[in-house]
């Protein structure tokens, strides 16, 4: 982008470059993997627990977070002010980490989140030619030349499509929490009416077959069972009260996207039909006058 640096936007916005420290979580880091796959949550958490010895962060005011992006690129994550950090413990680790950790070597750092470059998590991508598992420097004029030139600006994570669309729900969470970075995800799921389904992966082994309006649109309907985990369903209720953790197991996908100017009753209407040929193997998330047949209807 004509030259400009990560550097540029540190001091345009009142920041010393070299009191930000420079973060980038590398494919090659099995915790990373790790805690990537459980979501950015995890990788927050992560980020937050650095062995002491020789790591620079630990003298810095600032944190500048990136995610490896190609070969030679890092997209921003997030941007933090340090407060300081104390050894980690079963006390304070944080809840469901999944990466292994050291007792007497790693330290849980304290950083709170800052705003100043909202409009550019997920979508700045600079310059950031290392390799192999090197993936921290003191700051981007450390080396100007291989760090911190500003490849593009984009729209984050390309939504894959409807077809394609299966999230696990530590998945589906950490998109609904970070929605900064899916923008368009929202926008594909806001703009729809759909039949979707919940498959239970775990000893539940049950397939759940719900809607969603045109009122609330997709991304709406499943944000709710990201902060709720059953969404106030009372089969899932039910289920959670007998295996806690078995919403860990949940699968969202699609069914059929609707024209979102289709009234409730039609809807509901193909919601049954689904439910129906699908068999004794499934069960309706809602009370549904048109579903005949196997089973019985949900709440």
């Amino acid at each position: 982008m004509n030259g400009m640096h990560f550097n540029d936007l540190l001091k345009a916005n009142g920041y010393d470059p070299n009191q930000v420290f420079l973060i980038k979580h590398v494919k090659g880091n099995d915790k990373a993997r790790i805690c990537r796959e459980h979501g950015l949550k995890q990788l927050l958490n992560f980020t937050r627990i650095q062995t002491d010895s020789g790591f620079g962060g630990r003298n810095r005011d600032y944190w500048a977070v990136f995610d490896e992006e190609g070969t030679n690129g890092a997209r921003l994550l997030w941007f933090f002010k340090r407060h300081g950090s104390e050894p980690l413990t079963e006390k304070n680790l944080p809840e469901g980490y999944p990466a292994e950790w050291t007792p007497g070597k790693d330290y849980l750092y304290d950083l709170e989140e800052l705003y100043d470059f909202k409009e550019l998590q997920g979508r700045l991508v600079i310059e950031w030619q290392s390799g192999g598992r090197q993936g921290w420097k003191h700051s981007a004029e450390e080396d100007p030349e291989r760090i911190g030139h500003i490849l593009r600006i984009d729209e984050g994570e390309e939504f894959p499509g409807f077809d394609d669309l299966m999230l696990s729900y530590d998945r589906l969470k950490s998109i609904v929490d970070e929605e900064w970075l899916y923008s368009g995800w929202k926008k594909a799921m806001s703009g729809v009416a759909a039949i979707y389904v919940i498959t239970c992966t775990g000893e539940d082994g049950g397939i759940y077959i719900g809607s969603a309006t045109a009122e609330e649109g997709l991304w709406s309907r499943w944000k709710g069972y990201a902060h709720t985990k059953t969404n106030g369903n009372k089969l899932l209720d039910e289920l959670l009260a007998k295996h806690p953790e078995a919403y860990r197991s949940f699968r969202f996908s699609v069914l059929q996207i609707l024209d979102p100017r289709l009234k409730r009753d039609a809807i509901l209407h193909m919601e049954a039909n689904f439910k129906n040929k699908l068999g004794t193997y499934a069960t309706a998330l809602k009370e549904n006058e048109y579903e005949t047949g196997w089973g019985k209807n949900a709440n």
